[in-house]
């Protein structure tokens, strides 16, 4: 049967995110210290100091960029920073490398903190820290992620996202029937929350980064999928994200339980490509932090509103109990209610 289907694949899909969410709470205490590192030099400005105060001697990370030159000299207290003679090593993607010491060297206007990497006891050396986060990121599940997101091109996942809304309503168009987000919806809570809950994680990431920033710092260095160990702008962060993935599993139940076989990969795919205009909207707009916030919490007033009016269920199918938005055929049973 269809329905038995679509439940089978979405208990598979519940098990794989249990066991994702397993694994990474498993790495949640790799990385809990929040050691202050002592300098003293004040010659360090605010980005690079709420870095100094996430990692010390002792932390790993895992080189991501293509390669990552080290001087194997260390910096002089001079306005050059490195001698013209010192050598270089070179890391490659996927090498594993741990904290051996940090200096500040004020007179070096490129940058002012020096951090010494080793990947073996033969492999070691010295890079600005700028250069070091840009090429690397912590050796945690949680902040690889973070790491690839933030470099994510934001224009073209919502030209992406845009493009499959347009493919499903051209799907729409040869199948009248086919129920999309926001067209002729489903009656289900489930995609409603989650585009809230969308909306409200990207507000909030834009708050943190406004408002907080040395928080999110803190947070890719130290993440944690528990929201009740972070401040409060971040467990309200991670309790949105908490909420997606719960209403996502809702969603693909939903839409596999109401709707046929051939139409629930439509309608999530509608509803995946909503959640990704939204949020990718709100992003771009995180420069002008009021508009973001505006353009956030109309998109909420509309999605509540939304729902109020045309997808919570006036009546209930006479043969299987699904829910209905007017009289007629049901789409789960086929039976012709007057």
């Amino acid at each position: 049967m269809p329905n038995d289907r679509g439940a089978s694949t979405l208990t598979l899909i519940a098990i794989l995110m249990l066991a994702l969410s397993a694994a990474l709470g498993a790495c949640d205490g790799m990385h809990s210290r929040h050691s202050v590192v002592a300098f003293d030099s004040t010659a360090v400005d605010s980005a690079q100091a709420y870095a100094l105060t996430a990692y010390d001697v002792g932390y790993n990370f895992t080189v991501r960029a293509d390669s990552l030159m080290l001087m194997d000299e260390r910096p002089m207290h001079w306005s050059e920073g490195v001698s013209s003679e010192s050598g270089t090593v070179m890391l490659h993607a996927g090498d594993r490398i741990v904290v051996a010491s940090i200096v500040v060297i004020p007179e070096d206007t490129t940058d002012s903190i020096w951090v010494q990497v080793a990947r073996d006891q033969q492999t070691m050396g010295w890079t600005h820290q700028g250069t070091l986060l840009q090429g690397t990121s912590p050796d945690d599940p949680i902040s690889t992620l973070m790491h690839y997101i933030a470099r994510r091109p934001n224009l073209v996942l919502m030209l992406l996202g845009a493009a499959t809304l347009a493919l499903c309503l051209l799907y729409r168009h040869r199948h009248p029937r086919t129920p999309l987000i926001c067209a002729d919806d489903i009656t289900a809570a489930a995609p409603s929350l989650l585009l809230s809950c969308a909306v409200a994680a990207a507000l909030l990431h834009t708050y943190i980064m406004h408002a907080v920033p040395q928080e999110w710092v803190r947070f890719y260095f130290h993440p944690s999928i528990n929201p009740l160990t972070q401040p409060p702008a971040l467990r309200a962060f991670i309790i949105a994200v908490w909420g997606m993935v719960a209403a996502s599993v809702a969603s693909a139940e939903a839409a596999f339980t109401l709707l046929p076989l051939r139409q629930a990969p439509v309608y999530l795919l509608s509803l995946a490509a909503m959640a990704t205009i939204l949020t990718e909207a709100i992003t771009m707009l995180q420069a002008i932090p009021l508009l973001a916030a505006a353009t956030g919490l109309a998109a909420i007033a509309g999605i509540a509103r939304h729902y109020m009016s045309h997808t919570r269920a006036r009546y209930i199918c006479g043969r299987c109990g699904t829910g209905l938005h007017d009289k007629g055929r049901c789409p789960r049973c086929g039976a012709w209610n007057d």
